[in-house]
């Protein structure tokens, strides 16, 4: 077959899959990620998925730990020596 023929059988599968989206998300909210997908120059099925799971996505802060647990951390460490880094700076000719 020609690649030309080839053509509307993708758009219309890509159509259903994206059809398949609105059984799990509402319309409105894949008419939305579509239309961010269209935005950023594509329309795939697998864009608006992408863009529907990124929305749905809620990123809670996790919570601050606790330094109770950690007493380990608590104590105070003396500041490494640092004269054997000197050497370093040192110019040999």
């Amino acid at each position: 077959m020609q690649a030309k023929n080839w053509w509307p059988l993708i758009r219309n599968r890509e159509f259903a899959r994206l059809l398949e989206l609105c059984l799990t998300h509402s319309v409105e909210a894949v008419e939305v990620a579509l239309g961010q997908a269209r935005e950023q120059g594509g329309w795939s099925a697998d864009t608006v998925r992408h863009l529907l799971n990124f929305a749905s996505a809620q990123e809670a802060a996790p919570p601050p730990l606790d330094p109770s647990q950690y007493p380990a951390y608590q104590a105070m460490t003396p500041p490494p020596d640092l004269t054997r880094y000197n050497r370093l700076l040192e110019v040999q000719l």
